[in-house]
């Protein structure tokens, strides 16, 4: 495909290496447009430039210890709660990002960048270092029974050796693999559905599960939904926010509930803010929940608090 850049020059003394310089930076974003041509404006320069400090910063920031960044790079736990109890089962490990003169970095931003500059397996390693450590404090103030998910990256996944490197760590860290769920999103599948579901099953046979986030957002897995080689599915947000506007008999999620359990899966509901939508959920046979109107991801040391509230809570009653 032809990607044309086009530069305004209001100045005629303009300075030629300035023009190829934003015909260049105009190009980049040609890539990502489906027009034919795309003019040079200054906010694609202060993108790119946002870009580059957020890659430099991260590259650092996974190259030294955490104790040497605190509050820049670190990981935030959501809690994601049986419908039957409403106690905690596992928290989902959330990667947060703060930089100096930036603010806080959206999580879709700093990930896409990682992904495009080869530093998402870095990235994957980073957070199950820090999940282990997590799931370590768990155990060691007699949560053992709470579990840590954790997102994979289509690279990660794909990536040549990745099942033995991810053992090792688990291994190294001295945590079972079966209180580690692994999430990818639905649209991974397509890079590969076989090659993805084999390293699946893979990864299953070594005591980790399977979870697929997202689901419903993409087609290929509805197809093929009894050939995943996976234990838990995250009915996406979208489907749960239906629950306060569509008529009940145009509502799925039941029968995606019943499919996934009839296939023996666990079905997790993503986005639940509502009251509504719990007492629909709970209708419908679905198992976990996961949404503001528990909880919104907290950190470490605020995830303890809350297991230790649910105890105290346990005990007296």
């Amino acid at each position: 495909a032809v990607e044309v850049a086009i530069v305004e020059m209001p100045d005629p003394n303009v300075e030629p290496e300035k023009i190829f310089t934003q015909a260049s930076v105009a190009l980049l974003h040609a890539g990502k447009s489906d027009a034919p041509y795309v003019f040079f404006t200054p906010d694609m320069e202060e993108q790119l430039l946002r870009s580059d400090v957020i890659e430099r910063e991260l590259r650092s920031l996974l190259e030294t210890p955490t104790s040497e960044h605190p509050g820049r790079l670190w990981v935030e736990y959501q809690p994601i709660v049986d419908l039957k109890t409403n106690q905690v089962v596992y928290f989902e490990a959330l990667t947060r990002m703060h930089l100096p003169g930036l603010g806080r970095i959206p999580p879709p931003e700093f990930i896409e960048i990682a992904e495009g500059q080869q530093l998402a397996i870095q990235l994957g390693e980073w957070v199950l270092c820090e999940s282990c450590n997590f799931l370590r404090q768990l155990q060691q103030q007699g949560f053992s029974h709470v579990y840590v998910s954790i997102n994979i990256s289509a690279a990660d996944l794909l990536h040549s050796g990745f099942v033995e490197r991810i053992t090792r760590l688990v291994e190294q860290h001295k945590i079972p693999p079966h209180i580690i769920n692994l999430e990818i999103t639905e649209s991974m599948m397509m890079y590969g559905f076989d090659a993805a579901n084999a390293v699946l099953q893979d990864l299953r046979t070594r005591g980790f599960r399977i979870a697929i986030d997202d689901f419903g957002t993409g087609y290929s897995s509805f197809a093929r939904l009894e050939d995943l080689n996976v234990d838990i599915i995250k009915i996406d947000k979208s489907f749960v926010d239906k629950i306060l506007t569509a008529e009940p008999h145009r509502l799925v999620i039941g029968d995606l509930v019943r499919m996934c359990h009839r296939l023996g899966m666990e079905v997790v509901a993503e986005g639940v803010e509502e009251e509504r939508q719990r007492l629909y959920l709970v209708e419908q046979g679905c198992d976990l929940m996961q949404g503001y109107l528990f909880s919104k991801p907290i950190e470490p040391t605020q995830a303890l608090e809350l297991l230790a509230a649910e105890e105290c809570a346990g005990a007296s009653s």
